[in-house]
């Protein structure tokens, strides 16, 4: 590893890593930690049709061991997207 991005060293990038961790950042579950301090992520992460597709494509990717459930999102989705329907 030569280095991590936006010019921190590998020590310092442990350090903040390990200070999420062990609750010094006081960065809550689910929160984005950038540079040592808390800071809201892009808004992908919030959108629920997002969320759904990816849970569906997981569920999707993971057949043999997974019980594929229709996404909960009501807009027409692309074909190669869009769940069987049950009958």
């Amino acid at each position: 590893m030569t280095g991590v991005s936006r010019g921190i060293g590998r020590s310092t990038a442990g350090r903040r890593l390990a200070d999420v961790a062990l609750g010094a950042t006081g960065a809550p579950t689910g929160s984005y930690a950038d540079r040592g301090r808390v800071a809201r992520s892009s808004q992908e992460p919030y959108d629920p049709r997002r969320e759904d597709e990816l849970r569906y494509a997981a569920e999707r990717l993971t057949a043999p061991t997974a019980v594929v459930t229709e996404p909960m999102w009501t807009e027409a989705m692309p074909t190669e997207a869009t769940p069987p329907r049950r009958t």
